[in-house]
């Protein structure tokens, strides 16, 4: 049943070009961080804008934090901006208090 479903998807698909995300060769976690820090970006909200410009690779995800959820460790890190939000601070320090 699933088999036949991405037979015809793939025939409905054909010549647009488009590859669903499942099907993409992505680079890696470490890779699109330094792809993004070169853009100089400072906020997710710039980063929603540049993945939708013409210019934005096909073998990076748009959602980077979903992506990549195992070794996401935040925007501020992501982007280069060194800003960690509160509540991750806060995550971060009873980790260290716990350790100690």
């Amino acid at each position: 049943m699933l088999r036949g479903f991405f037979i015809i998807l793939l025939f409905q698909l054909a010549g647009t070009g488009f590859v669903a995300n499942q099907f993409r060769k992505f680079r890696s976690y470490k890779e699109t961080k330094k792809y993004a820090q070169s853009l100089k970006l400072c906020s997710k909200t710039e980063w929603a804008s540049h993945t939708k410009s013409d210019s934005f690779p096909k073998d990076i995800p748009a959602n980077v934090s979903q992506k990549y959820k195992n070794e996401w460790e935040g925007w501020g890190i992501f982007l280069g901006t060194g800003f960690v939000a509160t509540f991750l601070e806060n995550i971060n320090l009873t980790k260290k208090l716990k350790d100690t």
